[in-house]
């Protein structure tokens, strides 16, 4: 009888630790797999937004070349698109902060193209879209970056020079920006 007993017992053992083993391999399976959904999540949105940022650069060369050939800056135009990052259920494997600045960045794009329109309306402006591109470029450059970053994705070495470029107008137009964003917040 003691043999049957202690055969019960490690039988009984072995089903628990059986159980937990699973259970733990369940686990960490789960969070491999959050893991690989944030790093093409956040691979998406990076692509999504170099883009964006390579045609504000686009926006502000065309500017530049139109000057030089001796045309004028137009007084209003409009802002690329972002592709669409809603639609990817992924998100919720993505760092919340990350996840809301990538989001709401459609916001923003929003925001600047009814600022590029009310000073075309109101004002002699014809810098406005420049200056909103630039900043606007570098922005989702930097956040690009930054999800690449957090999730050891390779930087997108194909169109570095657009991030460095729009790093460059974004400081030259930075006292600019400012002056207007103060100007809207007290009118």
């Amino acid at each position: 009888m003691n043999g049957w007993l202690t055969v019960l017992q490690v039988g009984g053992l072995a089903g628990v630790v059986s159980a937990v083993c699973t259970f733990a391999l369940g686990i960490v399976r789960e969070r491999l797999q959050s893991k690989r959904d944030a790093a093409y999540t956040a691979l998406r949105a990076s692509l999504a937004l170099e883009g964006f940022a390579a045609k504000c650069l686009d926006i502000i060369l065309l500017e530049e070349v139109g000057l030089e050939l001796g045309g004028r800056r137009t007084k209003a135009g409009s802002l690329p698109s972002l592709a669409d990052l809603m639609s990817d259920a992924g998100w919720r494997s993505v760092d919340p902060d990350l996840s809301d600045r990538a989001l709401g960045f459609a916001n923003q794009i929003e925001g600047a193209q009814l600022r590029i329109n009310a000073a075309a309306f109101e004002s002699e402006d014809f810098h406005r879209h420049e200056i909103e591109a630039a900043m606007l470029g570098d922005k989702a450059w930097k956040l690009a970056a930054e999800l690449r970053s957090t999730y050891s994705l390779p930087p997108n070495r194909a169109l570095a020079e657009v991030g460095t470029e729009l790093g460059r107008y974004a400081r030259k137009h930075e006292a600019e920006a400012a002056a207007w964003s103060k100007k809207s917040a007290t009118s």
